[in-house]
């Protein structure tokens, strides 16, 4: 019984192996809403009614959490508390910006020069997947020259400029627990824990290099987002990362015992990114995302990896996000030209293609597809853009319709795919009536001795950082399940030792009493295969109860809809 057990743990497990593309950030405390009287139910028996699909589709919501759950995403999912962010460790420790930047340059020494390389990688036009990313030199003017100027070097040439990080413009908004990024391989092998993020907004400073409150109506128009690996090799130190990051929620406010066990998580993963552990860690050790309109209109997302061999952050692709051709050529001022009708013709075929895996939250796009540049360099964003909007039943190709009405049409795949996009997440999917363009950002208006307070949009609120707790409740039983599955093997590969053993020792023996074994191990055979057979039945009976209460729940689904149509029509 227990080896039908163990197969039935094992068949039912969601293990999350979703890799990062374009996550969303940061999040300050929320007013939260009364728990409803689905929140008061253990929060394991609402997660388990929601598959990996489901969870991507953004179906876990705020408003099913109770309270204390609530708490649990500001301490330890989103970290914004004014104390946090205002701390001597924000200020000049490992959460800072001068700090940070000197544990990627490698030689604290060298820090300044390295992101004068980065900033000045805007300055001229920079190459990504074949494609240009257009310079946006009004970098030198809006960020350079006050920095220039705070350091007492308003006279010297950029090329001359020795950078004091202690001047510099980023300010600490969130510090933020991406493990719903983890990563596990089919055959359960731990490839990373996820990430943890620092996400810094730009502010000006005054002549004493004190940062200025912003005035009301001026929102903030630049951010960036430090990424780093969260390194684990095994199950051990994936739980581990988990415990430490939920621990934090029981720790009693944001003062200094707060701080403190915060510091020993973000130690970790930032001193990380100089060991040799990240070769086996799988994936870059670090990358950085850019979101402005500082420099020029309109908003522009880009990223960045760290070289490790050179020391440099080099300009790479905005993920899952298709190349601007693709987007310049469903827009509606757009002609017909051979060229737009061939890249709608492109990116349409890629979406039928791939409509499973963009159901599922699964799907990734490519660096190229049908030889051409499908990925983008970088990714610009109009007021309340939307590929939905745009991949409209009128644009697409006349022997495409039949097949995108039914399949992408149809199912909702169009808004999800756009929904993942850097520019749809940033635009008219993830922030429409929102705030514009950023999910985080400093709060203008404050009075200058007031702390500085980040400000997060309603979809992360409500719907992002309830997902990404979700899926890291699940993960405690996708680990016991991996257990169990190992203990199975493990016990499975013993037996087959034994028998093996068995047969190389009988084999020795006269040929009557080998033949009286083998009679007996062919009924141990049969027992064997009886078992075998029990276990598929068992596979066969729990697909075939999975399916009913799928089935039963679409029912209920219904059932609920019809209530609530009958309700409002009697309310009219």
């Amino acid at each position: 019984m227990r080896m039908f057990a163990v197969l039935a743990l094992a068949s039912c497990i969601g293990i999350s192996m979703l890799v990062g593309s374009h996550q969303v950030d940061s999040a300050p405390p929320v007013a939260a809403a009364k728990p409803t009287a689905a929140a008061t139910q253990p929060v394991e028996k609402r997660c388990k009614d929601f598959t990996t699909e489901q969870l991507n589709q953004g179906l876990f919501r705020r408003k099913n959490m109770t309270l204390d759950q609530q708490k649990t995403l500001d301490k330890s999912f989103m970290i914004t508390h004014p104390k946090v962010l205002t701390s001597q460790e924000a200020q000049t420790g490992t959460w800072s910006f001068p700090s940070a930047m000197a544990g990627l340059a490698g030689n604290p020494s060298q820090a300044g020069e390295f992101v004068k390389r980065w900033l000045l990688t805007w300055d001229q036009a920079q190459k990504a997947n074949c494609q240009e990313v257009p310079a946006r030199q009004s970098i030198v003017k809006t960020i350079i020259e006050p920095w220039k100027k705070l350091d007492g070097q308003a006279s010297a040439t950029v090329a001359q400029w020795k950078p004091n990080l202690a001047n510099s413009p980023f300010k600490l908004l969130a510090i933020v627990n991406r493990m719903d990024l983890n990563q596990i391989d089919r055959n359960g092998r731990v490839i990373n824990a996820g990430e943890g993020r620092f996400v810094y907004g730009v502010m000006p400073r005054d002549a004493d290099g004190n940062f200025v409150a912003i005035p009301a109506g001026r929102a903030p128009r630049m951010t960036i987002i430090l990424e780093y690996r969260l390194v684990a090799n095994n199950r051990y130190e994936l739980q581990s990362w988990r415990n430490n990051w939920l621990k934090l929620s029981k720790i009693p406010g944001f003062d200094e015992p707060f701080q403190t066990a915060l510091k020993k998580i973000t130690d970790r993963f930032v001193e990380s990114v100089n060991t040799p552990a990240h070769v086996m860690a799988g994936g870059a050790p670090f990358q950085l995302r850019t979101n402005e309109v500082a420099l020029k209109s309109p908003w522009e997302l880009r990223e960045f990896n760290l070289n490790l061999k050179t020391r440099q952050l080099e300009l790479v692709t905005t993920k899952r996000t298709p190349a601007e051709n693709y987007r310049l050529a469903f827009d509606p001022k757009t002609g017909t030209s051979p060229k737009v009708l061939k890249d709608r013709r492109r990116l349409i075929e890629y979406l039928l293609l791939y409509a499973s895996d963009i159901k599922k939250g699964t799907h990734t796009v490519p660096a190229t597809f049908q030889q051409e540049p499908l990925l983008a360099s970088h990714t610009q964003t109009p007021f309340n853009f939307s590929w939905a909007d745009h991949i409209i039943e009128s644009r697409v190709p006349a022997d495409l319709k039949a097949r995108f009405n039914s399949i992408l049409k149809k199912d909702g795949l169009i808004q999800k795919f756009s929904l993942e996009t850097c520019n749809g997440c940033h635009g008219g999917d993830g922030l429409k009536n929102d705030l514009p363009f950023q999910h985080v950002r400093l709060r203008a208006g404050q009075p200058p001795k007031a702390p500085f307070l980040s400000e997060i949009s309603k979809f992360l609120s409500d719907r992002d950082l309830p997902t990404r707790f979700c899926k890291l409740e699940k993960l405690e039983n996708d680990i016991k399940a991996l257990d169990a599955l190992d203990e199975y093997q493990a016990m499975v590969k013993q037996r087959l030792s034994y028998y093996k053993a068995a047969r190389a020792r009988y084999t020795t023996r006269s040929s009557a009493t080998l033949l009286q074994r083998d009679k007996r191990f062919a009924s141990l055979r049969r027992v064997m295969t009886q078992g075998q057979n029990a276990a598929k039945e068992a596979e066969r009976l729990h697909q075939t109860m999975l399916q009913r209460s799928q089935h039963e729940a679409k029912q209920m689904v219904q059932r609920i809809r019809k209530l609530f149509e009958d309700r409002r029509r009697r309310t009219h």
